[in-house]
């Protein structure tokens, strides 16, 4: 079997464990602690922090260059004392995969660096996954088909698992993959659809309904 993951919120509990720390550098910066809270309680139903981030900007009337000043912080370096999480059961479901052979590859949004540093961070072996893709742009059907091919593998034996369905599972679907839904972090309050193949709660649920 070929398994293909998203990183954040679906290996990485980034939500949990990045996002919060990086309000904290932007209102300690920003002179506005008294904004944390808030921040939190928005992140609770934005669609992503950098629009979290962008609503303080205008609540608070910073000038644009400030909100990009604050907007960096999302792509800034990890802080050396951070300790990055992972969701609950990832390292147990990797290890599992690897000890019985199958091919896990990841394909993730982001910066190359940053991303490559959430795994160093949570101690995740980079050696496990076949293929790491990391894409600035938005689109992963192109990255998925490149691992297809590349890996020569029947549609019916690629499991795609995210938790974003925009992003992660609808580029799959379109390619006949079969979709995973990891209801974690944001995916937690998105409704699953109904041509996603399964919606489970972490991977480790994932793993013990399909193999």
């Amino acid at each position: 079997m070929l398994i293909i993951f998203d990183l954040d919120d679906t290996l990485i509990d980034t939500s949990g464990s990045l996002t919060p720390e990086r309000y904290k550098q932007i209102v300690k910066h920003m002179k506005c602690e008294q904004e944390y809270e808030r921040c939190l309680k928005e992140d609770q139903m934005a669609s992503s922090s950098r629009e979290v981030v962008t609503s303080m900007a205008h609540r608070c009337r910073w000038t644009d260059q400030m909100r990009e000043e604050a907007l960096s912080f999302l792509k800034a370096p990890i802080p050396g004392h951070l300790t990055v999480s992972l969701t609950p059961h990832a390292m147990d479901v990797l290890q599992d995969l690897q000890k019985h052979n199958h091919t896990m590859t990841l394909v993730t949004l982001g910066h190359h660096n940053l991303q490559l540093s959430k795994l160093e961070k949570a101690g995740v072996d980079r050696s496990l996954f076949s293929t790491i893709e990391v894409l600035l742009g938005v689109d992963k059907r192109g990255a998925y088909r490149e691992i297809l091919a590349r890996h020569a593998s029947s549609e019916e034996e690629v499991w795609v698992c995210g938790d974003h369905v925009e992003r992660d599972l609808l580029p799959a679907k379109l390619l006949g993959l079969c979709t995973a839904h990891i209801k974690w972090g944001r995916g937690r309050r998105v409704a699953t659809p109904n041509w996603v193949d399964l919606s489970v709660s972490n991977l480790l649920e994932w793993k013990e309904k399909v193999l």
